[in-house]
């Protein structure tokens, strides 16, 4: 279970609804008001995308760069007997324009994001 407290004179301040037993003993991270801010209050306004193509995690550097389509993976995310589908112009420039809207939203992230988003979301240890 998590809490998030603030600090008031020196002493951690735990919302009314934390009830922790007698002699527990308790681990604090602390936490700037940006990084929480960034991961939970915001995360209702980040963009969110329908329609993209299925092979978009394979292929995005086609989909951003047009450098040639990587085979994707069959089997696994996308049936075997669905074909991938060639996207228009019109569809690419879409697509393109919604990674680098989601691609804006991540500037303010750490350089160590990701090997280490558990602790960032989660307040697991570093790596």
């Amino acid at each position: 279970m998590k809490y998030t407290g603030t600090v008031k004179g020196g002493v951690v301040v735990l919302p009314s609804n934390a009830h922790l037993e007698e002699g527990l003993h308790v681990e604090i991270l602390p936490c700037s008001p940006e990084a929480d801010l960034l991961f939970h209050e915001s995360a209702a306004v980040l963009p969110s995308f329908s329609g993209l193509p299925d092979d978009l995690a394979i292929n995005h550097d086609h989909y951003l760069h047009g450098l040639p389509k990587q085979r994707p993976r069959r089997g696994r995310w996308i049936p075997e007997d669905k074909p991938a589908a060639e996207l228009t112009e019109q569809q690419t420039s879409d697509y393109t324009g919604m990674l680098a809207t989601l691609a804006a939203e991540t500037h303010n992230l750490p350089p160590d994001f990701s090997s280490n988003h558990d602790s960032y979301l989660h307040g697991w240890p570093k790596r």
